[in-house]
């Protein structure tokens, strides 16, 4: 760092050239970090100094990189932004107030977290718990995020992961949807009946031509029918009685408990593959994240997850 010291005058004329180099003005970053323009101008100066390069070409009212500008700009940029999310992951989870991030599916927030988050909240009410649902499985580091759910074999480099959830596929409809199409006797039935196809665009899932596929049972989607591409909106569909969607039982099992949907047929996809919950390797795990991992994973070893029995015609059979 003492190579550093004599090539940097301070860590201020650094911040001074990024914002100068982003905005492409003096005067926008002098408003941006809240000094005066000459200021911003002396550190400019004193940083070209130096290094013996010039970094700016300027004009009567205005600056621009140089080439040797904008490849230190880049470099300057990306060392700055991994400072500020380490800064902000240090504040947020170890600072005075405890604050985790979690990044997961829509249908994870909405299926598993929101109907049990009234149980952490009452458990522990200093931790301020909040989702980042997306459609893709972010890189937690690059977006501040200290810990998620992913999908998969658990292996992953930049990632620690602890199994969550084996990963266990039928078909579910409603009661209604049932009453006016079944009973079916098994999975061949359902190749004649209006399914609900999940179009996901990011992340690999099972489709219906895996799940016929494990029965030996060929299938092709039709041209037509319902496809989404939130799986969300899938359970809404099928609670709703416009046909049969696939359910992975983490996500629903509670809701066939109670009835809200029946198996259609006994057949159940199993994968090689998991659900993880992970943290980044590159960051100390806090205490308010390690609190949220714990408490998920017994949530999950606690519940009872085991498939629910079936009658002959599909339908389940009620439990005490």
């Amino acid at each position: 760092m003492s190579e550093l010291r004599k090539l940097i005058p301070s860590p201020s004329a650094l911040i001074a050239f990024e914002a100068a180099a982003r905005l492409q003005s003096f005067t926008r970053a002098a408003e941006e970090l809240e000094l005066s323009q000459p200021a911003i101008s002396h550190s400019v100066r004193q940083l070209e100094r130096r290094l013996g390069v010039r970094l700016f070409e300027r004009g009567a009212r205005s600056v621009s990189l140089t080439p040797e500008g904008h490849w230190f700009y880049a470099s300057v940029a990306k060392g700055l932004g991994h400072i500020v999310q380490a800064a902000l992951h240090l504040k947020r989870t170890h600072g005075l107030s405890a604050q985790v991030t979690i990044s997961v599916s829509t249908a994870f927030a909405s299926q598993w977290l929101l109907p049990r988050i009234a149980r952490f909240r009452n458990d522990h009410p200093d931790i301020d718990l909040r989702f980042q649902t997306s459609d893709r499985d972010v890189a937690l580091v690059a977006e501040g995020i200290s810990i998620g759910v992913r999908q998969g074999a658990g292996e992953w480099p930049s990632y620690h992961a602890w199994r969550f959830a084996e990963e266990q596929v039928y078909a579910v409809c409603s009661p209604a949807f049932l009453a006016r199409n079944g009973p079916w006797s098994g999975p061949a039935d359902l190749l004649r009946e209006t399914l609900i196809h999940l179009e996901e665009p990011h992340r690999d899932c099972v489709q219906w031509s895996d799940w016929f596929n494990q029965f030996g049972l060929d299938y092709e989607p039709p041209a037509h029918g319902l496809r989404l591409n939130d799986y969300a909106l899938v359970l809404q569909a099928a609670l709703e009685g416009e046909g049969i969607a696939l359910g992975w039982n983490h996500l629903i099992n509670h809701r066939v408990r109670y009835g809200a949907l029946v198996m259609a047929v006994g057949g159940r996809y199993r994968s090689d593959n998991a659900f993880y919950i992970v943290t980044p390797r590159a960051w100390p795990l806090s205490d308010a994240t390690r609190t949220l991992r714990d408490w998920m994973l017994l949530e999950s070893a606690t519940e009872d997850v085991r498939l629910p029995p079936t009658r002959p015609d599909g339908q389940v059979k009620a439990r005490a």
